[in-house]
């Protein structure tokens, strides 16, 4: 990079831009603007010239005329500061007429009272008055020594200027330090402004040169010629000191005949345009030299003249006390003598005779200062002792506003000197830092009572030089020397407020291997504490010569003179190893340590390579023949130049030398470099110095805020305010401000332009912040948004700050990255050639739970930080990357994911930890090479970096937008329906409930009900963890047929819809896709089995606040089964009837609809053409369809019916089928039903021992004439009333008794009986009870066999206990088959036949068998009970926005939600409590009512609370059952206006189990509850029911009207403001902030008065637009209504004369339900505060319509205000009334005295026709005492300042005038008794008129008049001396007056000495001794005066040069004085004086 020869290398703060953007993502995402504004607190806007000076500055004619030789001498630093009173652009000409000016401004900088102020014709014998022409100085402003902080501190017990008040200690930091507010701006370290003489001097005169500052360049701008000059002096003043004004508006484009810059004649130092109010801090350290004599043999001085406050202090010392608003004043300080003094500056420092104000010395300075601990041996004489270092600040102020001059000069001898520079982690200077310096071992061991070697403050400029005990400064490299000290420990002691303390950094000293009195400061540990020395090389020439490369090995090479061309130096670095020629391997660098350092492509091996290199050239920088090169911030580390090492082979840098001729301009022209102009230069012959720089970085605790909606896009105007944890409190739900916190800092959300570091919107940052807890509060949202009541806790330690982020669904997420680096580091991140160490990092997480933060008593806290161990969430970062936010982007090659910087923490606390990515080292990692190339790379392995970087955390805080219509959607699944389902990923079944669109379409029409056009914002929500959360945005929704779609729990929001409107919202079946990818829209159905059981408000009109409609679909499925049978017979002939088969449902399972009594027949008969053919066929039929509309198991048992008369020759089946069908739920509203089929028993009766699974039920009968097969058979009918003891196979025996000779069953298939009486033990077969059949043949036709079988019963049942053991009823019923055989004949063949009758006998022994005990069937009853369990339902009722009405109720039902809990009811297995017996039950419709007649308010919310239960239900059975509650919604007629109902079901399912039970006759039951109330509650333990009340009403008829009166003049429009704020009103429930948000029209938050009408002017219909919603119900809202008081100290708007109404009222409107559902305004209209302010409470109106009252008209809801008004009145001060007095004939003598008295001559009041000459206003005249004149009193000087002999000036004492009217007076000259012998005494009567005016703005104006000296005269007075001697000649001028010995060629007449008027033209000739009387009927006319409305206006123009006289300011004073005193201390100039004087040849009066 190629470079001019004037280069230097300095430091430069980083500029850093940001983007906007806004993403999220989990953990990882791509932030912008966010964290960017968490590290970046914002710069103020800077323009760049004075307005006018903008174009001026870029014409030729002002650029030709620049001074160019200026300089910036080194440690020198100079700051300007700009002051203002009105605004930064206004014009301050007129300052001195806004009364308030005290309190505006600088003069209140930063809401504080300043005792110093800066304004316009300020008078008064106190530190703000001008001293007064040629009077000096007002020293003691300022104490003698700085103040702990470093800057000036005023004086204690100081007049001020205000009446009764002293000053206090008051530090002028506001004024000095770097700080810009409203009133001031900083530029720091500004330059350009000195230039330096032949002897060595540096000095500006603003005599001399004109000097504009340049705001661009940060540099003044020196012009060849002066400009600005008084008016009254015109060019005897020239050459003024503005330098906030451009070279346009002071010169002239023209030239002066010499050729310089003319300056503009019409521009005056008060002209309109001049920019006064300024100051300048000039610091530099020096050393005393040998007998304070410089070099050349100069004495050491440093001077100042000008005006106005100066103060210089060294070491901290006041030693130069130049204080005040003053003339032009000289200060000199000589380090040679010692001595200090100031002098009249108008007549030069040089001045023979100047007049001197104060005399000291150095040393009496500093031993009144210091006392006990001032040092003797620091002194020699006077001075310093020779080789002490020292520190000297100039402090200057211009405060004035006149005439501003200025001449500096000193030739302090400065000092090399290593110093430390406090950064913030943008590397700003930060000011305040305390650090000490420790000497230590070599392994940095500090002992705990270690002393400091020395100690720093930082400036503002972030800087301090390292200086020992005694002052001077530290010395390295002369510790090393003469102590041996190498190692050091620099420790913060004290970091400023709201910054991280910098962890210690320790300090190494290395020596130079080529030269031991060299080295340089390193870092030791900058890896850990980012502490990093950059070094700094200062070179110097010794003589005239420079030497190049020895041509022999006898000395050195050819000489070459500096003068005859340039000396420069390049830095050189060395690649790779040692390979060749070492002088091959250097490559020449360029750049710095930001940007980074770059090699030369090739090594430099040519001198001609050095045309493209960055060179650095010596300079003459001070012309005194010394070349000299400064080096600062060198690039490398040190300890690898070749200076240090001494190896060229082991060097990695090395500077290199040359001498070249290749010169233009002054300047190395690098183009033609050569070999034969340009030589290389051995180093050793150059003097060098080492210094250091230490670059510290205190990172400051900011954190950034974004407001977002719910897009997430950002919103400017919320209001964040923070409070310390302290000032918070647990609310119960929220943790709140207590009422009395005031927050810490109070931001709004804004747009950051593009002259801004950050740019985006709604942005705005906390801090600095110091540790501890803090919470961070929305106190106001923006217009049309709803504010995010979260406080999210910040917690700020030594790590920095961290956000918790609470929990995902508050509306707040913290984003965390790592960051900026520190720029201290800067140089090891940068992409160069030099070091690439930080280039890539890696960023991880800590995590810590909300819950886990551990607080302690006093205030502090633990964060247990839990690290991130997933490498795969790390985020691989990269300098400079193209998305870099601050100073690290992405690393496109990060494997996980690309554009991740940041972390995004939606719940809990996280920070950032960063590490180093070794991947690009070659080696490291095979999948990465090295990128480095040339520079060095440490490898710092995993070591924890985190203390390098800043960390960066943004709260991002999500508002939601207030919507004009809510569309809600719940959906839900009927209870034991499973609904739509999906697959997981890992194969489990997953509802996708959640995922379906329910579509609707919204239509709008306006009052004409037309269709509106236009589309509106929508966002779509939905409740997570009970919290709002935005999930969709609709860009737009069509006002018409706009379709959109909700899923479950989801709400649309509509936003801007106009009021009026009427909206219609319907639910449509919607396919986007539709047929051929044509949408299409059909009739609602019942799409995947929903449907749509509810709505509310699906139709109504848009108010002014939002509407609510709710849909409610419910998902239901259906299913059904057909159980199918096979029949096998081979003789269909004989069986045309067919054969029947019968289906049982055990436990109640669902049947068919043709079932009777539980039993479904059916009958299977062959069609005709079977029955005729007669052959074997297999025939299927089927039960009746089941119908399901639950999944589960039903379980069916299915058998054939043997009839009554059975078929002869058929055997029928025995078989029995167990028939169990699996329902499940589709997902789609169909239940699918899965059959398993079982056969227990086979068509024989044969039981086997495994059931057989068979597709099908299949019966086969069969046939034989001869033999036929039965066995006697039951049915077991059980009731399992528990539910937890079922039926199964074998649950229950039974025997069968068979006499001897029955037929049994047989093995061989053969018939066979019983040998014996036997028995046979059955076991049921589900509900089959089947024996095993046995044959019986045509041998048996004729007989009949009895078979008996009973139920096995354990041995503890009987009759006693009913059978009942263990809660099972056995049945202990004996049963007899009767089995008869007999024969029928078909078609001619006889067939066997078996009938069988059943007999239910009456015991086992009954063997009766009569008709009366015959059955058709044997059943077997069985009942198994639990003992019962019972349980209550309940619910809750929430009611927001509005308590419960008187008498109002709720009514809520509860009934069976599904067919098993309605068929539980009919069986009674629920059934009610005894105790709730009156309730009635009626079959599967039972109902249960509850309500609601009482609710309890929850907290202060709006919101109401109530329980409600049903009676207790008793459940005998168990299973699960579902219950369905709901609200029992009123019709349209009846329900409450307002009010949203709740019209979700609440499904609540009740689980009997049994308990186990070892004891118990029976099991005991157990019930679990669970409530699913859907999206509506999360709340599983009762039912939730919310209804809203979104009633609103408005103010409107409540408005209030504010009165304003005015005694004692009239009422002007404006005058008066008026405010209305919220309040918090006494026993109100509201704050103030939720107040004041309901004030949105800005005209009641002030406003002023109008017009007034008879002395009344009335603002009417204030507050008459507040809305209040249901959420305000019961809430009182107060209001303060005052008028705005100005302080008159501090507010310019203060009205003089005005008595203030301090009256307070307060407005109190309280939205209360009006008893029908409706909101009405209670209000109250308080006295607070009485007109003096004193605290009271009178109720003034009340309206409350509960209590029916009416609302009074507006004349009784009135605030007044009555003011009175009486002027100020109006002082004129010292001097008024000045006269002279001359004595003529000779000279004045000691002793002589004439006596003068003024006296009354009339008075005429404003009112008055004629003047009065006596009564009471005349003798109220105001009077001062007799005066007189002696040879004491001044002497009158003539216009060129020359005394007048003889002719002295004297004046009254003030006087005070109360009314306006014209006063006459006359002054007459008393001759006393004992009168002077031969003197004539005048008997000249003069007039003075004063003419006291009212400005209506309680000023009193007085203007004064004076008669003119008479013509020819030289006084108002003439006595003459006369004893009769004749004359003598003229005397001579004095021959002792001393003569100038350095006459300045410009005289400079004293700036503040009165401006000499015009004079009369034709005065009227007033001869001296004239007895004529003054006619006090014929007033004098005065001048005209300037405009009254600028009361202090300066010059006015009147032509080329000319001007009127104006008033004085800063320096100047006129004859015409503005007397403007204020009264009793009443800030401001409550009133004006004007004075003119007709004179002719009356001079400046000697002031």
């Amino acid at each position: 990079m190629a470079s001019d020869g004037n280069r230097t290398f300095t430091a430069r703060w980083r500029q850093k831009g940001f983007t906007l953007g806004s993403s999220r993502r989990f953990k990882a995402i791509t932030v912008a603007v966010a964290i960017a504004a968490a590290v970046l607190p914002l710069a103020p806007f800077v323009k760049v010239w004075a307005d006018s000076a903008v174009k001026d500055q870029a014409e030729d004619v002002f650029k030709q005329h620049e001074v160019t030789d200026t300089v910036s001498p080194r440690g020198v630093r100079l700051d300007l500061f700009d002051y203002w009173l009105v605004s930064e652009t206004a014009k301050d000409d007129t300052d001195g007429g806004l009364s308030g000016y005290r309190g505006m401004g600088i003069n209140a900088a930063q809401g504080t009272d300043r005792y110093l102020k800066f304004g316009k014709n300020v008078n008064g014998s106190h530190i703000n008055g001008w001293t007064g022409s040629a009077k000096g100085p007002c020293a003691g402003i300022v104490q003698n020594t700085l103040g702990e902080d470093g800057y000036p501190h005023i004086t204690a017990g100081r007049d001020y200027g205000v009446t009764g008040k002293k000053t206090e200690d008051q530090s002028l930091n506001y004024l000095f330090d770097g700080s810009s507010f409203d009133g001031k701006r900083a530029y720091q370290n500004t330059s350009g402004l000195l230039q330096l003489d032949e002897k060595g001097y540096y000095y500006y005169n603003s005599k001399q040169n004109y000097a504009a500052y340049n705001k661009e360049a940060n540099s003044f701008v020196l012009y060849d010629a002066p400009a600005v000059h008084s008016p009254a002096l015109g060019d005897k003043q020239l050459g003024q000191f503005f330098p906030f004004n451009g070279p346009g508006d002071v010169f002239t484009k023209g030239v002066t005949a010499d050729g310089k810059l003319a300056f503009n004649k019409k521009v005056g130092s008060y002209s309109p345009v001049m920019h006064h109010y300024f100051g300048t801090q000039l610091t530099t350290n020096f050393m005393q030299p040998t007998d304070g004599k410089t070099s050349n043999g100069e004495d050491m001085k440093f001077q100042f003249t000008g005006d106005d406050d100066v103060w210089v202090f060294i070491d901290g010392v006041l030693v130069g006390d130049v204080g005040g608003i003053h003339d032009r004043v000289g200060l000199s300080i000589d380090f040679h003598t010692g001595r200090v003094y100031t002098y009249d500056g108008s007549s030069g420092a040089n001045a023979a005779s100047p007049t001197v104000y104060s005399d000291t010395t150095i040393k009496a300075m500093f031993q009144q200062a210091l006392g006990d601990k001032f040092a003797e041996g620091d002194f020699s004489g006077d001075t310093f002792r020779d080789g002490t270092h020292h520190t000297l600040q100039f402090y200057y102020l211009e405060r004035g506003n006149n005439n501003s001059n200025m001449a500096l000069k000193f030739n302090l001898v400065s000092v090399p000197e290593s110093t430390m520079t406090k950064v913030d982690q943008m590397g700003r200077p930060v000011e305040g830092a305390v650090f000490d310096l420790y000497a230590t071992d070599a392994n940095y061991s500090l002992t705990p009572d270690a002393a400091p070697l020395a100690t720093g403050r930082t400036d503002a400029a972030g800087r301090f030089t390292f200086t020992l005990g005694d002052g001077s400064p530290l010395s390295f490299m002369k510790l090393y020397a003469d102590k041996g000290y190498a190692r050091y420990v620099l420790r913060e002691r004290v970091a400023p407020a709201g910054h991280r303390p910098s962890p210690d950094g320790r300090l190494k000293y290395r020596v130079s291997a080529t030269d031991k009195t060299l080295g340089f400061i390193l870092s030791d540990n900058y890896w850990d504490s980012g502490v990093y020395a950059r070094a700094e090389q200062t070179l110097g020439i010794e003589g005239d010569y420079v030497y190049g490369a020895a041509t022999t090995s006898a000395g050195q090479g050819p000489q070459y003179k500096v003068d005859d061309g340039a000396v420069f130096a390049v830095i050189y670095r060395r690649s790779g190893a040692d390979q060749g020629e070492v002088n091959s391997l250097w490559h020449s660098l360029s750049g710095d340590n930001y940007k980074g350092w770059k090699m030369s492509a090739d090594p430099v091996t040519n001198v001609s390579q050095l045309r493209d290199a960055q060179i650095y050239t010596f300079e003459d920088d001070d012309k005194d023949g010394t070349y000299a090169l400064t080096i600062d911030d060198m690039p490398g580390n040190p300890e690898y130049y070749y200076l240090m090492k001494g190896d060229a082979s082991s060097a990695k840098y090395t500077v290199g030398f040359y001498y070249t001729t290749a010169v233009s301009g002054g300047k190395v022209d690098q183009s033609k470099i050569s070999t034969s102009n340009t030589h290389r230069l051995p180093g050793a012959q150059f003097k060098r110095q080492t210094a250091a720089n230490l670059y510290v970085t205190d990172i400051v605790n900011v954190f950034a805020v974004q407001k977002v909606d719910e897009r997430e896009r950002p919103v400017n105007g919320a209001e964040f305010s923070l409070y310390r944890a302290q000032d918070m409190q647990d609310e119960g739900s929220a943790v709140q401000p207590k009422p009395t916190a005031r927050p810490v800092q109070r931001k709004t959300t804004e747009t950051m332009g593009d002259d801004q570091p950050v740019q985006g919107k709604g942005l705005c940052y906390m801090g600095p912040l110091d540790p501890g807890i803090y919470y961070l509060v929305e106190t106001k949202a923006p217009a049309g948004y709803v504010k995010n009541e979260t406080a999210t806790r910040v917690l700020v330690d030594a790590q920095g700050v961290h956000v918790d982020a609470g929990t995902k669904t508050d509306g707040v997420t913290a984003m965390v990255s790592t960051g900026s680096l520190v720029d201290s580091m800067s140089q090891f991140a940068a992409a160069d050639d030099i070091d690439m160490t930080l280039y890539d990092v890696l960023a991880s997480y800590d995590t810590a739970a909300s819950s886990s933060v551990k607080v302690n008593s006093d205030g502090t806290f633990e964060i247990p930080w839990q690290p991130d161990t997933n490498s795969s969430d790390d985020l691989w970062l990269t300098y400079g990357a193209t998305d870099k936010v601050l100073d690290y982007g992405a690393d496109p090659n990060m494997p996980n994911s690309a554009s991740q910087i940041a972390y995004i923490v939606p719940e809990g606390l996280a920070m950032c930890r960063v590490r180093q990515n070794g991947a690009y080292m070659a080696g490291v990692d095979p999948g990465f090479t090295r990128r480095y190339g040339n520079a060095d790379w440490v490898d710092l392995g995993d070591k924890d970096l985190t203390s390098l970087y800043t960390g960066a955390t943004c709260v991002m805080v999500q508002n939601k937008r207030q919507p004009s219509l809510t569309v809600e959607k719940h959906a839900q699944i009927a209870p034991g329906l499973v609904g739509p389902t999906a697959t997981g990923s890992e194969g489990e079944s997953c509802s996708t409930l959640p995922y379906k669109q329910f579509w609707m379409k919204l239509a709008l029409t306006d009052a004409k009900g037309e269709p509106l056009d236009g589309a509106y914002e929508a966002s779509v929500w939905e409740n997570i963890d009970g919290v709002p959360n935005c999930v969709h945005t609709f860009e737009n929704i069509q006002a018409n047929d706009g379709k959109f779609y909700l899923h479950d729990g989801q709400m649309l929001e509509v936003y801007g819809l106009p009021q009026g409107a009427s909206y219609t919202v319907e639910e449509i079946d919607f396919d986007p896709a539709g047929t051929n990818g044509q949408e299409s829209e059909i009739a609602l159905a019942e799409p995947l089995g929903f449907k749509q059981i509810a709505s509310s408000n699906v139709k109504g009109t848009i108010g002014a606040v939002g509407v609510r409609a709710s849909f409610t679909n419910e998902y239901r499925a259906a299913g059904s089964y057909q159980i199918l049978v096979e029949k096998t017979f081979s003789e269909w002939g004989i069986a045309k009837d067919g054969f029947t088969f019968e289906l049982y449902g055990w436990d109640n399972a669902p049947m068919p609809g043709d079932a009777i009594d539980g039993v479904s027949a059916l009958a299977i008969k062959p069609s005709s053409s079977t029955a005729a053919s007669n052959v074997a066929e297999r025939l299927e039929g089927a039960f009746g369809s089941i119908s399901f509309n639950l999944p589960g198991t039903y379980t069916y048992g299915v058998r054939e019916l043997r009839p009554d008369s059975p078929l002869p020759g058929v055997t029928y089946s025995v078989a029995y089928y167990k028939v169990e069908l699996t329902v499940t739920d589709s997902g789609n509203g169909q239940l699918a039903v899965t059959p398993a089929i079982q056969q227990l028993v086979d068509d024989a009766g044969s039981a086997p021992e495994q059931p057989q699974t068979v597709d099908k039920t299949r019966f086969v009968n069969t046939f034989d004439q001869q033999v036929v097969g039965y066995a006697p058979s039951a049915r077991k009918d059980y009731i399992d009333h528990s539910g937890v003891n079922p039926l199964e196979d074998n649950m229950f025996s039974f025997t069968v008794e068979v006499p001897k000779g029955n037929p049994i069953p047989s093995e061989d298939g053969a018939p066979a009986v019983a040998t014996e009486d036997m028995t046979f033990k059955i076991e049921n077969k589900g509900t089959a009870i089947e024996a095993r059949q046995a044959l019986f043949s045509n041998a048996m036709v004729g007989k009949s066999f009895d078979y008996k079988f009973y139920e096995n019963l354990p041995a503890e049942a009987t009759r006693e206990n009913n059978y009942t053991v263990d809660g099972m009823t056995y049945d202990p019923t004996c049963y007899i088959a009767r089995a008869t055989v007999g024969s029928e004949t078909v078609d001619g063949e006889p067939r066997v036949k078996v009938d069988v009758a059943y007999y239910k006998m009456d015991g086992r022994d009954d063997a009766s068998l009569t008709d009366d005990k015959k059955v058709s069937e044997a059943v077997f009853h069985n009942e198994f009970r639990a003992n019962p369990v019972e349980v209550g339902l309940t619910g809750t009722k929430v009611l927001r926005g509005r308590d419960l009405l008187e008498g109002e109720s709720y009514q809520f039902s509860l009934a069976a939600a599904d067919e098993v809990t309605a068929k539980a009811i009919v069986r009674g297995a629920i059934t009610l409590t005894s105790s709730n017996s009156s309730a009635s039950v009626s079959g599967a419709d039972w109902k249960l009512r509850a309500q609601v007649t009482g609710l309890d308010q929850e907290g202060d919310s709006p919101t109401y609370i109530g329980d409600f239960a049903f009676p207790n239900l008793a459940f005998s059975r168990a299973g699960e059952y579902l219950f369905a509650i709901n609200e029992v919604i009123p019709s349209a007629g009846d329900a409450k206006p307002g009010m949203t109902y709740d019209a979700h079901t609440t499904y609540v399912k009740v689980s009997i189990e049994a308990e186990s039970s070892d004891n118990q006759s029976a099991p005991t039951l157990k019930a679990m509850v669970v409530y699913d109330n859907g999206s509506s509650s999360t709340d599983a333990k009762r039912a939730v029911f919310t209804n809203v009340h979104q009633s609103f009403c408005t103010s409107d008829g409540l408005g209030l009207t504010v009165k304003k009166t005015l005694d004692g003049r009239d009422l002007h429009p404006g005058e008066f403001t008026f405010e209305i704020a919220g309040a918090l009103g006494e026993g109100t429930q509201q704050d103030a902030d939720a107040a004041q948000a309901k004030l949105l029209n800005e005209s009641d938050k002030a406003f002023t008065n109008p017009r007034a009408t008879d002395g009344v002017a009335l603002m009417e219909g204030k507050l008459e637009d507040l809305i209040f919603t249901q959420d305000d119900a019961g809430r009182t809202f107060a209001y303060r209504i005052r008028e705005r008081v100005p302080s008159p100290e501090s507010d310019a708007s203060a009205l003089p004369g005005v008595v203030y109404d301090r009256t307070e009222y307060e407005y109190r409107l309280t939205p209360v339900d009006n008893g029908m559902g409706a909101l009405a305004l209670k209000a109250e209209l308080y006295k607070v505060r009485e007109s003096d302010g004193s605290a009271c409470k009178t109720l003034l109106y009340s309206h409350d319509p509960a209590n029916g009252e009416p609302e009074a008209g507006d004349d009784v809801r009135v605030a007044a205000f009555a003011n009175s008004y009486s002027p100020a009145p109006v002082t004129l001060t010292d001097e008024w009334c000045t006269l002279t007095k001359h004595l003529k004939g000779r000279a004045w003598q000691e002793g002589d005295k004439f006596d003068f008295v003024m006296e009354r001559v009339s008075y005429q009041g404003q009112d008055d026709r004629r003047p009065q000459t006596s009564g009471a206003a005349f003798d109220a005249m105001p009077l001062p005492q007799p005066t007189d004149v002696t040879d004491a009193s001044p002497d009158y000087l003539d216009d060129d300042g020359t005394v007048v002999a003889g002719v002295k000036r004297f004046g009254f004492e003030p006087v005070t005038f109360y009314a306006p009217g014209t006063y006459i007076y006359r002054v007459r000259e008393v001759k006393p008794v004992n009168a002077l012998e031969d003197v004539t005494y005048s008997t000249r009567e003069v007039a003075v008129k004063v003419e006291v005016k009212e400005l209506g703005v309680g000023e009193l104006i007085a203007y004064v008049e004076v008669d003119d000296i008479p013509q020819g005269n030289l006084a108002h007075f003439t006595n003459v001396y006369d004893t009769g001697e004749v004359p003598g000649p003229p005397v001579d001028p004095d021959p002792d007056k001393p003569v100038d010995p350095s006459p300045d060629p410009d005289p400079d007449p004293d700036p503040d000495k009165p401006v000499d008027p015009e004079p009369d033209p034709d005065p009227a000739p007033d001869p001296d001794n004239s007895d004529t009387p003054l006619d006090p009927d014929k007033p004098i006319d005065p001048e005209t005066p300037v405009d009254p409305e600028r009361p202090g206006e300066g010059d006015v123009e009147e032509g080329e040069g000319g001007y009127k006289p104006g008033l004085p300011g800063t320096g100047d004073i006129a004859m015409a004085v503005v007397l403007g005193v204020a009264a009793l201390g009443v800030a401001g100039i409550a009133a004006g004086v004007w004075l003119t004087v007709r004179k002719r040849g009356q001079g400046r009066g000697g002031q």
